[in-house]
């Protein structure tokens, strides 16, 4: 709804006057929009600079009516393109542009060029990993942003009496998830649930509204929803909605500790997937299938399968899977007493690498930390670190020092703990490491709120939150703005906007709130 004020200050040339939003152009003889691109002459649209795009013809005009009539213009971005709304509002047009990739739609234009721009939009949205069946789980807040305001100008559109199709829908809902607007993302679902018209994605509905509830913590409507997801997805023979469901039937399991079960789910998922030819499908229920197998100390049968899958993972290049089979694997040749078998940047660690002495003797201060040696640990981890300085190995010796800080601050040697975290941070800052830098400084505030140091803390939070945010760690943000408060409170200032704040990221994005339930609840 547009509402154009007729009083507010005018420029001194009485050609323009603010309405507390815009600025709208009082001029009648002004044939350039404000921003210089276009001028408007004989009922069309003409760029200043002829290059840049061709002169519309009249079917593609898309304003009606007085070409003198002032304009109110008003922009968002998203991508490097224009999307323009125009709405009639009496004697003026009141235009609305929405940037998105290099694509230009006039709300108020034909079906036909409407549909085309939509479906360019979809387009867009498929880039980013957005689908019908598709959302991806982690996001910057820039990307975040970008979606959202999409989500927006396609309801412009369906405003306008443009329909969609239901996997437009389903993947305007998907788009509303990963914008971390999950409120908004359960209302589509359910609006798709209850369709007639939409039958064909009522089961990937019902199982992308189940994970959805799985964030929320509401764990029995979630398994309820999936598994009606799978029924119906079974009866439709729609194999990769049943491969999928079934690990997110795990997942709920699993978060419920009900490990035997989420295990059997796993393995008939990895199966199906496997038999159907779901690659993709198959390297997700293979990581979750080993993962599980950890958990049970079930470690043979787990490298087994996260060996397989880390090849699969490699073949379609899937570099999020292929960490985490890494990292997993790594955490069993923990468990074994081995060295890890790669290193941070994923390189595979050879026994003749110089840096393979430093990697063994870090797992055996691990050992030692384990056995309650933590003196000795200590001295063998200092060693470590100081040698994987020598050989100019960035993120295994940052690595080695937070490990280190850790048996450290166990016996209360603070400074030494705090030296080594911020040598950590160095490294990961000079190598870009947003996402691990954002780590250190949550542990960095956690030394300091152990030592009192609250002014420190409150610092260390506020930079632990701006780095999670750019990197789009929600997890972290949310912790971190948690730990703003603690620190805040203990210095006597007020800490309502920082539990507000991590209150809607409670609501807003799927967080573990488990070790804030307290303060969340004050």
């Amino acid at each position: 709804m547009f509402v154009l004020m007729t009083d507010g200050p005018t420029s001194p040339d009485g050609k323009w006057r603010w309405d507390g939003v815009h600025w709208v152009c009082l001029d009648a003889g002004m044939l350039e929009t404000p921003d210089g691109r276009w001028r408007y002459l004989g009922g069309h649209f003409i760029p200043v600079e002829p290059t840049v795009a061709e002169v519309p013809n009249e079917d593609a005009f898309m304003v009606e009516g007085h070409h003198d009539s002032p304009l109110v213009h008003d922009s968002i971005v998203m991508g490097d393109a224009p999307v323009h709304a125009i709405h009639r509002a009496s004697d003026s047009v009141v235009k609305d542009s929405v940037m998105m990739g290099d694509l230009t739609v006039n709300y108020g234009a034909s079906e036909n060029q409407i549909k085309d721009i939509v479906d360019q939009v979809f387009q867009k949205f498929t880039a980013m990993g957005i689908g019908p069946g598709t959302a991806p789980t982690r996001m910057n807040h820039e990307d975040k942003d970008l979606v959202s305001k999409s989500v927006d100008a396609i309801d412009k559109l369906t405003e306008e009496g443009h329909s969609l199709t239901p996997d437009q829908h389903l993947t305007l809902a998907n788009a509303a998830r990963a914008a971390g607007r999950l409120e908004d993302a359960r209302t589509r679902y359910q609006a798709i649930l209850s369709d007639p018209n939409a039958t064909e994605v009522h089961a990937q509905s019902l199982v992308r509204l189940g994970k959805l509830l799985s964030t929320f913590g509401q764990h029995e409507q979630a398994l309820s929803h999936l598994r009606r997801g799978l029924a119906q997805a079974e009866s439709r023979q729609q194999y990769p909605v049943v491969a999928e469901s079934l690990v997110d039937i795990g997942n709920v399991l699993r978060r419920q500790r009900k490990l035997t079960d989420a295990l059997a789910c796993f393995e008939d998922s990895f199966k199906r997937a496997k038999e159907w030819d779901l690659v993709p499908m198959y390297v997700r229920a293979g990581v979750s299938l080993g993962n599980v197998l950890i958990e049970l100390n079930e470690f043979e049968r787990a490298r087994e399968t996260l060996n397989q899958v880390l090849q699969e993972a490699r073949r379609i290049r899937d570099e999020e899977a292929v960490q985490v089979c890494k990292h997993s694997l790594n955490i069993i040749a923990h468990e074994q007493g081995q060295v890890p078998l790669f290193r941070p940047n994923g390189a595979l660690v050879q026994s003749d690498d110089p840096l393979y002495k430093w990697k063994s003797q870090m797992t055996e201060a691990k050992q030692q930390f384990d056995r309650g040696s933590v003196r000795y640990a200590i001295k063998l981890g200092t060693e470590a670190a100081q040698g994987m300085r020598n050989l100019n190995a960035g993120p295994d010796e940052a690595e080695a020092l937070r490990q280190l800080a850790e048996w450290q601050e166990n016996r209360l040697l603070y400074s030494a703990a705090e030296t080594s975290l911020l040598r950590a941070m160095d490294l990961y800052t000079a190598s870009h490491q947003t996402a691990h830098m954002s780590e250190v400084l949550r542990e960095l505030t956690g030394l300091y709120l152990n030592t009192g140091d609250f002014a420190k803390a409150a610092a260390s939070a506020k930079r632990a939150y701006e780095a999670a945010e750019k990197a789009g760690l929600d997890q972290l943000m949310f912790e971190a703005v948690c730990d703003q408060a603690i620190a805040c409170s203990n210095l006597g200032e007020p800490i309502v906007d920082y539990v507000n704040r991590a209150k809607e990221l409670a609501n807003r994005v799927s967080v573990d709130t488990t070790d804030f339930d307290w303060f969340l609840n004050r």
